[in-house]
């Protein structure tokens, strides 16, 4: 993994992934780079990427409601 430091984002856990394969087209294409911000207060229609129970990871647009009005927490799972 090849570590720079992304000026701009405040937050330490911020990280960069390059998109392989265009499974994510046309939002993302092949050889994009995007920056992920764990840290990041998630909105209704944001981008987002889940890591499943298996590793897989999936990107998606959020249906959530505003972090102080859902449930269960963002560091708990949906299945508890």
């Amino acid at each position: 993994m090849e570590r720079a430091g992304l000026s701009g984002i405040a937050d330490d856990g911020a990280y960069a992934l390059r998109i392989v394969g265009d499974s994510m087209a046309p939002t993302y294409r092949d050889g994009s780079v995007i920056v992920v911000s764990p840290a990041a207060t998630v909105r209704k229609d944001d981008r987002v990427l889940v890591k499943t129970n298996d590793g897989q990871t999936r990107c998606g647009n959020s249906s959530a409601a505003p972090q102080s009005d859902r449930a269960p927490s963002p560091h708990q799972s949906a299945e508890g």
